[in-house]
């Protein structure tokens, strides 16, 4: 028996306790070696009573984020991929990118801290250690399945509805996208997504997608630095609630396998479920500033708004600002 087969068994009875002797029956080790491995997993975080002539009882919920957890989780929900933590890394994008040769398994890379996140247009990302989530699922091109350069714009999309659907489940927040893929609350941002992808310049085949998911989860109002407090929210100001890092994570995982294999069409009409539409927008194409509304998207994914002429244009990529505030438009 080790500490990880122990704890599997105390899962099996969350909150109920277990005795000393069937556990030493069940795994033929002695008392000492059970409490031994009862101190190893009190080390490592996790909260466990004992009890004389009752035994040990697992206290949950927690929230502790590690590969075993990950990994325990991936496999109880039957998740189709390689898992790999690492406490500090300067990006999950850049890992992947880093893992692109190691074989044609897709991936997911979470670490409890980035140095180095990205947002887009190379946006530092605040990743601070064991409040958030960051992690990275790598989609591979294969034999059995390749990526169609049509569908890479899809990611971006299928990323941000995987977020809103995940944390409206296990938390009963809902969120709203900001076209391509920012989640806010009210006007505040929870979440920040990043797609890139290899695409082969000869004959256009991706060989691989990489989606960089960054998600505050258990910030409180201090931890955020003074130049984004008022724009940046958290689930735990949002709810006043602590939540287990890990379950949020796989179930975004869980969401975006399953988007992945939807019709696009199904797609696009859950995001727009979410979609801030209504909002009066700045943007620039071409070098060229506009000022529209935001209406729809396309069946593409591509931004559609009606210019203040009422003419109306299709953004394909881009950033676009919210000149009004929402409750600036309901007044």
């Amino acid at each position: 028996m080790d500490k990880w087969e122990l704890l599997a068994l105390l899962k099996t009875k969350e909150n109920e306790y277990v005795s000393g002797e069937y556990i030493s029956k069940k795994f033929e080790v002695t008392r000492t070696s059970i409490w031994k491995n009862i101190n190893e997993l009190k080390t490592l975080g996790y909260k466990i009573e004992s009890k004389t002539n009752k035994g040990y009882k697992l206290i949950t919920p927690f929230d502790i984020f590690n590969a075993h957890e990950l990994e325990y989780m991936f496999t109880k929900k039957n998740l189709p991929y390689q898992v790999i933590f690492m406490n500090t890394v300067d990006s999950t994008n850049n890992e992947a990118k880093r893992l692109q040769n190691i074989n044609s398994n897709n991936i997911v890379i979470a670490a409890t801290e980035q140095t180095g996140g990205r947002g887009r247009y190379s946006r530092l990302f605040l990743a601070k250690h064991s409040l958030g989530i960051y992690f990275t699922i790598k989609i591979n091109s294969s034999s059995e399945k390749s990526i169609a350069i049509k569908d890479v714009t899809f990611f971006p999309l299928i990323a941000a509805l995987s977020v809103c659907t995940a944390i409206k489940k296990l938390c009963g927040v809902e969120l709203k996208i900001k076209w391509p893929n920012d989640l806010l609350y009210g006007e505040k941002k929870i979440c920040g997504i990043l797609t890139e992808a290899s695409i082969e310049a000869e004959n256009l085949a991706v060989a691989y997608v990489i989606t960089g998911i960054g998600v505050n989860i258990n910030y409180s109002v201090d931890d955020f630095p003074e130049e984004i407090k008022n724009t940046a929210i958290s689930l735990r100001i949002i709810t006043n609630e602590k939540y287990d890092r890990t379950k949020i994570l796989c179930e975004i995982v869980e969401s975006f396998t399953s988007y992945l294999s939807m019709p696009c069409i199904e797609i696009l009409n859950k995001y727009r479920g979410h979609l801030i539409t209504g909002r009066k927008i700045s943007f620039s194409q071409d070098n060229t500033a506009y000022i529209g509304t935001v209406h729809d998207i396309n069946d593409d994914g591509n931004l559609i708004v009606v210019l203040e002429d009422d003419t109306p244009m299709i953004i394909q990529s881009g950033e676009i600002n919210f000149i009004q505030k929402e409750e600036e438009i309901l007044k």
